[in-house]
């Protein structure tokens, strides 16, 4: 007997219907829970699954991905990408939703490789693992919140969360799907209380248990209980910050970060967002100023109220 099985039950059925409703011919699979679990529920549909993989830096995520995709019985199209091909791709992230912030673009060159990637075969839409971590508290920062904390955490990331990838879709034309985020799964998830969300099991806290124990059987075991990595991480595109650490001199850093300040009144932190701020700049100009009053950023001066956020989404800066 499965435990919390009702619960489970409920969780499964609310996600398999998103999923079967989402039209989905392809999902862009990081091997993590949240893809895979996509990816599980459209096997034997026809649909192939799209991964990104560095190509100069290594990609922990890979082997997961093909270990997810043999599992199922689809078929896999990996993108590698190079250095020029990576950078290229934050710069496409970049000025299609405006942000600097490495994070983000990081995150976004990935999804931007595979939904190219999905585009140039065909296989649109696209599904997502996005919204997961937010309803069923995958991040670190719920996992550890104190006793009693936690639906607080939830509610105000649920009231400023936002998805790049998606964004991202829109500007390349290609549409994607995110079966988390349907108003079923929404409701499912905040049926839940806490102690199936966040659980000890195995000797340690993790987060989004009732997911986990709900796609168990469909998904690899090392899958099922596998721990989150940021999604730049697994594909190993944070290689960038190194790569752009390498390429930037250190004088020229200073001299171009010095112009930057004196011109725009921005501080540009290290060179890699330096690079992304250039590259920004180019394509929207610096980055529109707080209104007089209004809460703002440090660094760049960006508004930062919406939602009462901690984390600057423009440059990147956290916390605030």
């Amino acid at each position: 007997m499965v435990e919390h099985g009702a619960e489970a039950g409920a969780v499964r059925r609310a996600v398999a219907g998103a999923v079967g409703a989402s039209g989905a011919a392809s999902v862009a699979l990081s091997g993590g829970l949240d893809s895979s679990v996509v990816a599980a529920l459209l096997a034997g549909t026809g649909a192939r699954c799209v991964s990104v993989a560095a190509g100069d830096w290594a990609s922990p995520d890979l082997p997961h991905a093909r270990a997810m995709a043999r599992h199922a019985g689809m078929a896999l199209d990996v993108v590698r990408a190079g250095a020029a091909e990576a950078l290229g791709a934050a710069g496409e992230a970049i000025a299609a939703l405006g942000t600097y912030s490495p994070m983000e673009v990081r995150s976004a060159a990935v999804a931007c490789l595979a939904l190219r990637a999905a585009r140039e075969r065909g296989a649109v839409p696209v599904a997502t693992g996005d919204g997961a971590d937010e309803l069923f508290a995958g991040y670190a920062f719920l996992v550890s919140a104190p006793a009693g904390t936690l639906r607080a955490r939830l509610d105000r990331l649920q009231g400023i969360m936002h998805f790049p990838s998606l964004r991202l879709a829109g500007a390349m034309g290609v549409r994607a799907v995110a079966p988390f985020l349907d108003e079923g799964v929404v409701r499912a998830s905040r049926a839940m209380p806490d102690g199936l969300l966040v659980r000890e099991e195995r000797g340690r806290r993790v987060g989004k248990w009732i997911l986990r124990r709900a796609f168990e059987r469909d998904v690899p075991r090392g899958i099922a209980w596998r721990q989150k990595v940021p999604m730049a991480s697994g594909a190993g595109l944070d290689g960038l910050g190194a790569l752009l650490g390498e390429m930037i001199p250190d004088a020229d850093f200073a001299e171009r970060a010095r112009g930057v300040m004196e011109r725009d009144g921005v501080r540009v932190r290290d060179k890699e967002s330096l690079h992304y701020y250039e590259v920004r700049r180019r394509a929207h100009g610096p980055p529109r100023r707080a209104a007089a009053g209004a809460p703002s950023c440090p660094d760049c001066g960006s508004d930062v109220s919406a939602g009462g956020a901690r984390y600057c989404r423009m440059c990147g800066r956290f916390p605030l």
